[in-house]
């Protein structure tokens, strides 16, 4: 089975009522910080699924339609040194639920793999 989690929107409702598309609505920081936080859910999710360790990255949202995340590696230091970016637009739509699984899932595959010990 496929279930997705019921709170997987991209973004809260518009206001019962409202007519206008979810495009033209403003963007307020506050949907682009959970926009991040659904990503992060996701990545960890993933890396659970395949059995590997979570990344850590550096998760931007630009409005509606853009996310921008950067994979961070710890050195030999304890130090965290940026890795591969990956970008993810997406013209006139919203950012959904289904597009943060695809985006984690291409964030994972630019993971090496874990080193054995």
């Amino acid at each position: 089975m496929n279930a997705r989690p019921r709170h997987l929107h991209a973004l809260p409702p518009a206001p019962a009522g409202a007519r206008q598309s979810s495009s033209s609505r403003p963007i307020t920081s506050s949907d682009e910080t959970q926009l991040a936080g659904l990503l992060r859910e996701r990545l960890r999710h993933h890396a659970a699924e395949r059995g590997v360790p979570c990344p850590r990255a550096r998760i931007t949202v630009h409005g509606r339609s853009v996310l921008r995340a950067q994979l961070l590696f710890e050195s030999v230091d304890g130090a965290f040194r940026a890795g591969p970016r990956l970008e993810f637009s997406v013209s006139d739509a919203a950012i959904t639920g289904a597009l943060l699984d695809v985006f984690a899932q291409a964030l994972l595959d630019r993971c090496p793999l874990p080193h054995s010990t």
